[in-house]
């Protein structure tokens, strides 16, 4: 299966594509899903994007939030019986938790500020990235369902995103696995994956507007526990199917 990058280099990003040094540089930051076996997964937790920690690490959900999930959300509502203090994406790797796939909309950071050496970047590089920065600003600012409003380069950019995600989600084996968005991205983009992918629209997903696992403790979010309860209850039942 292509990867998210060589689908990329067949964008045109305003006069100009990706060049193969390009490539090699943004393949260092690829984050690949967790487990490699898919066999016994029955639920997909769906996330936005890796961030340093999760470069650093290998594995999505390595750093803070992957911490948050599995205190708040894992050992917190009885998921698993894991240790608290191991990030989800680790527990995942390590098939410690072996119903649950954790993946990322995008394998490629959607943030400039997690890629190193920015200045000295192309030209089609640094197009990349606002494509980047316009996908995940219009799906923060969208209403749940709704289609986002992009300039043509960032519509091709994320055309490229949602069909290397509906590819990924195809390569789960086994029974019907559901899919959890947590956050706006990955809420905006798992709809839009469904309109554009059958294989998708197959499969079901929750519908409860929990935040990304990076909010959970900054502002007010006065329905979390309500949030997450529903979460971890609607996990429950599902995997009892």
């Amino acid at each position: 299966m292509p990867t998210l990058t060589d689908r990329l280099m067949e964008v045109d990003l305003g006069g100009g594509r990706l060049s193969g040094g390009d490539v090699g540089c943004l393949n260092r930051c690829i984050v690949r899903d967790v487990p490699m076996n898919t066999d016994g997964v029955r639920v997909i937790f769906l996330l936005e994007s890796p961030h340093r920690d999760e470069i650093r690490c290998g594995y999505p959900l390595a750093g803070r939030s992957g911490r948050r999930m599995t205190s708040d959300l894992v050992c917190g509502h009885q998921l698993a019986q894991v240790d608290a203090g191991t990030p989800l994406g680790r527990l995942v790797r390590d098939n410690q938790i072996n119903w649950l796939a954790v993946m990322n909309v995008s394998c490629l950071p959607l943030q400039k500020e997690a890629y190193r050496d920015v200045e000295t970047r192309s030209a089609a590089v640094r197009t990349l990235w606002c494509a980047f920065e316009e996908i995940r600003g219009k799906a923060m600012e969208a209403p749940d369902g709704r289609e986002l409003d992009l300039c043509p380069i960032a519509c091709n950019v994320y055309k490229v995103i949602l069909e290397d995600l509906a590819c990924r989600i195809g390569q789960i084996r086994g029974r019907q696995p559901k899919i959890f968005p947590f956050g706006k991205v990955a809420r905006a983009s798992l709809s839009e994956a469904r309109r554009i992918s059958p294989s998708v629209r197959d499969l079901p997903a929750s519908d409860i507007p929990v935040r990304h696992p990076a909010a959970w403790h900054r502002g007010r979010y006065d329905d979390r526990e309500g949030h997450l309860r529903a979460l971890a209850n609607d996990v429950k039942a599902y995997l009892r199917t």
